[in-house]
């Protein structure tokens, strides 16, 4: 019995792994109050770098096409959530009485 992948097989165990550091992404940016969300926060630091490895791993010998499109998607991702982002910390601005909050996620300490 071979355990090699056949061409076009997609490994499992990294889709696993690349949905819990899609949660872990997720959970960056809920932020939870106190100590908990210190914590939460500092363990799931290390999820966008794993996400990205596994996005490469999954895309090593894509061809120029594939990676062109791959690349496409991802840049119109993050200009979609950075609007979104932007929109969020403008309004939770305005609701705060015009105090700025910064454009920090909600689970990180902060300064000082």
């Amino acid at each position: 019995m071979s355990t090699a992948l056949q061409k076009g097989q997609r490994n499992q165990s990294m889709e696993c792994a690349k949905m819990v550091a899609s949660f872990l992404v997720v959970l960056i940016h809920v932020g939870f109050p106190g100590a908990l969300g210190r914590d939460v926060f500092a363990i799931s630091l290390f999820a966008v770098p794993m996400f990205l490895a596994i996005s490469g791993y999954f895309s090593y010998g894509a061809g120029p096409k594939v990676l062109g499109r791959r690349i496409v998607h991802i840049l119109i991702l993050n200009v979609i959530t950075d609007v979104i982002h932007l929109a969020w910390n403008v309004v939770a601005t305005e609701l705060a009485g015009g105090e700025q909050r910064g454009l920090s996620h909600p689970g990180h300490p902060g300064p000082g």
